[in-house]
């Protein structure tokens, strides 16, 4: 199926200046229709979800760490810091740096009705449950 297909491709490169096009092209879709069936199957847009899938790999990173947080944004795929926090604050309510000095232990969750399918399963994937998943969803 195309779109576990396509759920498998950006699981793997999320981390990479990764485009709705080379998803499209990874699965033989139009840009514009692969856009179209990845809403309505997973509920939100390609990019929110790629944002989503970054800030949980940057909160199991941070937790625990002393890495940098600069270093942390690169690794899972912004290309700049500013990004990264506006990200972050917007999926989280707080800054990345808050987010560690207050020694968050927030699990991300991405609401059911977000839910990526029966024929993919989440359950055993590692994802940080966004408990307030801010204005991202709520759009």
């Amino acid at each position: 199926r195309k779109t576990e297909k396509a759920l498998t491709y950006i699981k793997n490169h999320y981390h990479e200046q990764i485009s709705l096009k080379d998803v499209a092209d990874h699965v033989g879709l139009s840009q514009s229709h692969f856009s179209a069936v990845f809403h309505q199957f997973i509920g939100i847009n390609f990019s929110q979800y790629i944002q989503i899938l970054r800030i949980d790999e940057a909160i199991h990173m941070l937790q625990g760490s002393n890495r940098k947080i600069i270093d942390i944004a690169l690794e899972t795929g912004f290309s700049n810091i500013r990004s990264f926090n506006r990200v972050f604050r917007n999926l989280t309510g707080s800054s990345p740096s808050s987010f560690i000095k207050n020694n968050h232990a927030k699990i991300l969750h991405i609401p059911t009705k977000y839910n990526i399918g029966d024929d993919f399963n989440v359950e055993n994937d590692s994802f940080v449950v966004i408990e307030n998943l801010h204005p991202i969803i709520d759009k």
